[in-house]
């Protein structure tokens, strides 16, 4: 997590040409903090796909509050065209 998160930072200060891998990399940061808290449930949760874990934390209580920006960044990530106007490389 903490590596994706250090990847992001570094890349996104002196890359401005890279920033759909810094949403890359934000996306995979918050899916893993999402996955760890998920695990300590009793009993762990692991989802198998996005959309389960889209469900999970909609309706977590602990992380319902972060769903519609964990949405907006699993989208960025989906259409990382948008962010930097050309296909990706």
């Amino acid at each position: 997590m903490e590596h994706n998160e250090g990847f992001a930072a570094t890349v996104n200060k002196s890359h401005k040409d890279y920033r759909d891998w810094v949403v890359t990399a934000y996306f995979y940061s918050t899916l893993h903090y999402i996955e760890v808290y998920l695990a300590t449930k009793n009993p762990p949760i692991h989802s198998p796909d996005h959309r389960a874990r889209d469900d999970e934390v909609e309706s977590e209580p602990l992380l319902a509050h972060i769903f519609d920006e964990y949405n907006d960044l699993r989208n960025d990530n989906t259409n990382r065209d948008d962010i930097t106007g050309r296909g990706m490389n």
